[in-house]
């Protein structure tokens, strides 16, 4: 899935961004698997792999490019497909406490965290834009009050002189 999808989520978001949602869908399936241990739902059990950030993967492109095909159990379908039948495994073996049930918490988790991800993309632009246009309307104001006194300074000196 990293091969195949990463690749097509780098050259639409660019590698910074890319990299930053691929670190945010891991850290969130570690998360949760903690959570559901600190709680007793699951029994602690070793952390390993990078399949919440995989798996976040999958979800984006689901969501991105939903035409977007994959083998699945050998045969090709569409990659919106796959993610729907993986999901509705991971949740069943999750609350039958299955083996594994630790990693599908934190599939579970790199999936929704991709899907917020890519739903909150217009959202989140819009509020970088809003800050950005705070900051510069905040810098505007700032050269303009030093444009008034600059030029409040310049006729007293032509007034009374440079003394």
């Amino acid at each position: 899935m990293l091969f195949r999808s990463g690749p097509t989520l780098e050259r639409h978001w660019g590698g910074r961004k890319f990299l930053m949602f691929y670190l945010g869908c891991g850290a969130a399936g570690g998360l949760f698997y903690l959570v559901l241990v600190a709680f007793n739902f699951l029994s602690v059990g070793p952390m390993i792999g990078a399949s919440g950030a995989i798996l976040g993967m999958l979800v984006a492109c689901a969501i991105l490019f939903p035409h977007f095909v994959v083998f699945f159990f050998l045969f090709p379908v569409p990659i919106r497909v796959a993610s729907i039948i993986l999901t509705f495994l991971y949740i069943a073996n999750l609350l039958m406490k299955g083996q594994n049930a630790g990693g599908d918490a934190a599939h579970l988790a790199g999936m929704a965290t991709g899907a917020i991800y890519v739903f909150s993309e217009g959202w989140r632009t819009k509020a970088k834009l809003k800050i950005r246009s705070s900051r510069w309307e905040k810098k505007r104001d700032e050269e303009h009050n030093l444009q008034i006194e600059l030029d409040r300074i310049l006729e007293k000196v032509h007034n009374s002189g440079i003394q």
